[in-house]
């Protein structure tokens, strides 16, 4: 994503709310002079999302030794496998990576056993043609046990009106 801009400062902490190293995963926490503390008649959400003055917007990324910003996905789109965390993201950039896909969204579909079993829809690119069995083995060559059990190919990305796609 890139270095903050000047005035904004940008950690990366635990769930504990403890700053973690560079290198290490966990919750983006934004502050700058110009931000909101709270939202508007919403104290619930304004307590968990606003801290002593930091914004936790409910992304998760890194920050390299450089300073630069890696983003890992939303945190409350995480998927749980096995106990073993997945972030959507992860799937989607593999799958995305894939020269015949041109978008996809990666989702958990609930299991009373493991808790969460990955799925994926994918939108190919004009012209383009793959099967399911040959995204999960190019995802498997890429994230191993990260791979979504089923890969579903859309004609087309379901979006709202603002352009992002609807996980729903």
């Amino acid at each position: 994503v890139g270095r903050p801009v000047d005035g904004v400062e940008l950690q990366i902490r635990d769930r504990q709310g403890q700053v973690l190293p560079p290198g290490v995963q966990g919750e983006i926490w934004l502050r700058s002079p110009g931000m909101i503390g709270a939202y508007h008649m919403d104290p619930e959400t304004s307590a968990r999302d606003f801290q002593a003055g930091w914004y936790k917007p409910g992304d998760l990324g890194e920050l390299d030794p450089s300073g630069q910003l890696i983003h890992h996905g939303r945190s409350d789109h995480m998927m749980i496998v096995n106990g073993v965390n997945i972030s959507p993201a992860e799937i989607e950039n593999c799958l995305c990576s894939h020269p015949a896909v041109a978008d996809a969204s990666a989702l958990p579909i609930h299991h009373p056993v493991h808790q969460h079993v990955p799925v994926c829809a994918v939108e190919l690119r004009a012209g383009a043609a793959v099967t399911e069995e040959a995204l999960k083995a190019f995802s498997m060559s890429q994230i191993g046990s990260r791979t979504p059990s089923r890969i579903v190919i859309l004609e087309k990305m379901p979006r709202n009106d603002m352009g992002k796609i609807r996980r729903v």
